[in-house]
């Protein structure tokens, strides 16, 4: 035993109904977001993945009802993110107890190395496979952009935080059956990005066997089969939510119940190639994605309808890039339509509709 050299590690969290709200790294997120003024600096510093820092502080904003972060205006990138007072006081109350528990000051978890810092664009929000073609397109044309899929309204909220240059999305308001202008005006973002045109795709079900759409709901509220779910703020999340509300109003089950009902629901993942996988694998029975990876993967489809993935592009982005960007859009969307299943286009492609 004298040969042993072991220390007592202590793992503080802040936690509600014995729910884990707040650990080390949510901490350490928030410490260098105060510090630096953006998210996806503060998780290049720590060394984790932008999508997980997101999904973190999403996470605990959900679990508090209160926000920790919001945009601020100003900055190098004309944009940033800060601590609300609630994030500060979350903040303040975890370094508190730490330094008083382990008796040493707090400090963040950060790789080693810590990332290199060289500028690139960024894109964020929903994944599309042509999104990430385009992406390769400009990459051959001299523009690097990195790409963060955190659903359509993270790449929005990036967008209004200046943390990214374009975001994708395809986010239905069912009030006026329109998509993406409604949330692109809810959130006031003329005063720093465009709404560009993009294209429709085929969304509907993957499964391993044929079903039909409304077999599909019913089971899934029966508890017949399980789904692989996509996360909060996801066009294709919210897509579902409303798909299986209208159905259980139909079969006379609460609207707000079916959550609680659907086998899979929380088992989330982050591409349309992840359901496709978990699907073909036997890990759920199935999963809303779009048409083309039905195919790649040998799944049947069952086409629910199509939608419009749009972009919004911040305005500094267009001063600098915007011919290089739109230009690259409408040519290499139109040439795709052959080798992409699911996708079709018109002459709107590109145009500036918003902003």
């Amino acid at each position: 035993m004298e040969n042993l050299h072991v220390r007592p590690k202590l793992k503080l969290s802040l936690t509600i109904d014995d729910k884990e709200v707040v650990d080390e790294e949510v901490a350490s997120l928030l410490y260098m977001i105060d510090r630096l003024g953006s998210i996806i600096r503060a998780s290049k510093y720590l060394g984790i993945p932008y999508s997980r820092a997101w999904e973190k502080l999403t996470r605990c904003e959900r679990l508090l009802g209160q926000k920790l972060v919001h945009a601020r205006k100003g900055g190098a990138r004309k944009g940033g993110a800060e601590l609300t007072e609630v994030g500060k006081l979350i903040l303040h109350t975890y370094i508190t107890y730490y330094n008083r528990l382990t008796g040493r000051n707090f400090q963040p978890i950060r790789a080693e190395p810590p990332f290199e810092q060289r500028e690139r664009a960024v894109f964020a929000g929903s994944h599309d496979i042509l999104v990430s073609n385009l992406i390769g397109v400009l990459k051959n044309r001299g523009l690097d952009i990195d790409a963060y899929w955190l659903g359509s309204i993270g790449g929005l909220n990036s967008v209004l935080y200046g943390e990214a240059d374009i975001a994708g999305l395809h986010l239905l308001d069912e009030e006026t059956g329109e998509y993406n202008i409604p949330y692109y005006r809810a959130l006031n973002l003329s005063s720093v990005a465009v709404l560009v045109r993009g294209y429709e795709r085929a969304i509907g079900f993957v499964s391993r066997r044929k079903m039909g759409v409304d077999e599909i709901l019913e089971g899934l509220l029966s508890g017949e089969l399980r789904i692989v779910n996509r996360q909060a703020g996801s066009g294709s999340r919210k897509l579902l939510d409303s798909l299986l509300s209208r159905k259980a109003v139909e079969l006379g089950i609460g609207s707000l119940e079916y959550p609680g009902l659907v086998r899979g629901y929380d088992y989330v993942v982050p591409t349309h190639f992840h359901v496709a996988e978990a699907v073909a694998r036997g890990e759920a029975d199935v999963g809303l994605a779009i048409q083309h990876v039905a195919g790649l993967y040998g799944l049947e489809f069952s086409l629910v309808g199509y939608e419009r993935y749009d972009f919004v592009v911040r305005r500094d982005f267009m001063k600098m890039y915007g011919d290089l960007f739109l230009n690259a859009l409408k040519e290499f969307v139109k040439s795709s339509l052959g080798k992409f299943s699911g996708y079709r286009v018109d002459d709107s492609v590109g145009l500036v509709v918003e902003g």
